[in-house]
């Protein structure tokens, strides 16, 4: 009740089918499916705060290598984590 009342995605692929009905909420769930939490690092919050994720999704969306672009914004996401970026 609790998932379906407040969009909630549930914890647990056996209770999905609580939230049928609700495309909203079904679609998080589908995508959770894939999902990962952040590192347990003192440095994601440097990680979030420049989002190298950004530059390297406008690159793409501008015509940009994905590949090269992607290989870019791991490493610099790699030296932010190793506390050299």
């Amino acid at each position: 009740e609790l998932a379906r009342g407040m969009s909630y995605v549930p914890n647990k692929p056996s209770l999905a089918h609580v939230i049928e009905g609700d495309e909203g909420t079904a679609a998080m769930a589908e995508g959770a499916t894939r999902g990962r939490a952040t590192p347990n690092s003192p440095q994601w919050a440097r990680v979030e705060a420049e989002n190298p994720i950004k530059p390297y999704m406008t690159a793409v969306l501008e015509g940009g290598d994905p590949a090269r672009e992607a290989k870019a914004a791991s490493e610099r996401i790699t030296a932010i984590l190793a506390g050299s970026g």
